[in-house]
């Protein structure tokens, strides 16, 4: 269970320089996305959907994609604990090791993380390409696809026989056509079907062949 807090309540450091973070567990990514903003900061990749807290991303396991990006939990430097017995303890992988690993995709089983030190990097646009292929091109040629951009999504439509697939890479290209989504990092609470429709893959057998839309870097988490 999360207790809602004002925004006013969660503490944050920053380290511009080696784009560090440091968060207290219980704040929604939606909300870090906006702060992490403020310092030209973001987080390298993330899971589908931002309503969701630092701490629990890091102890479900919670992912992207992109075959050079690990999961949340692989970017956490240090964890603050509330251990069973009351007492705090901070690990990481040259203090308490075991404790540490113990904790990333633990399910809370070994304490409430209550502050999160956290490797980013700086603010990034990405470029998203998308494309329509038959299941056997997608499944025949796989390895291709994956390796075809830093991150990548498929949907599948059965009934027509269609892969949606989707590439991001990181961009410094003048934005030509901006996805509204750019414009403001609050908006992530937009529905799948939404989503489908403005990349305009909603209606694969019209023969929607090629698009092309240009995110903030808070937008990865929809990758």
């Amino acid at each position: 269970m999360r207790i809602p807090f004002a925004d006013s309540y969660f503490a944050f450091q920053f380290d511009t320089e080696k784009c560090v973070v440091i968060a207290q567990g219980g704040i929604l990514l939606k909300d870090l996305h906006v702060r992490l903003a403020e310092k030209c900061l973001a987080m390298s990749c993330l899971g589908s959907i931002s309503d969701l807290t630092l701490a629990g991303v890091i102890t479900t396991g919670t992912h992207g994609s992109g075959l050079h990006f690990g999961i949340i939990a692989t970017a956490v430097i240090s964890l603050t604990l509330l251990l069973a017995d009351g007492s705090r303890q901070t690990c990481s992988r040259k203090e308490n090791e075991d404790l540490f690993m113990a904790s990333l995709c633990g399910l809370g089983t070994t304490g409430i993380i209550l502050r999160v030190q956290l490797q980013v990097e700086p603010a990034f646009r990405l470029k998203e390409v998308n494309k329509n292929y038959s299941f056997r091109d997608v499944v025949m040629r796989l390895d291709e696809h994956v390796h075809n951009s830093e991150h990548a999504k498929f949907w599948w439509y059965p009934a027509k026989d269609v892969i949606r697939a989707s590439y991001y890479n990181r961009t410094h290209e003048a934005s030509r056509r901006f996805c509204p989504f750019s414009l403001s990092y609050r908006s992530f609470r937009v529905s799948t079907r939404t989503l489908l429709s403005l990349a305009g893959c909603g209606t694969p057998s019209l023969g929607f062949i090629s698009s092309n839309f240009y995110y903030s870097s808070a937008f990865i988490s929809s990758l």
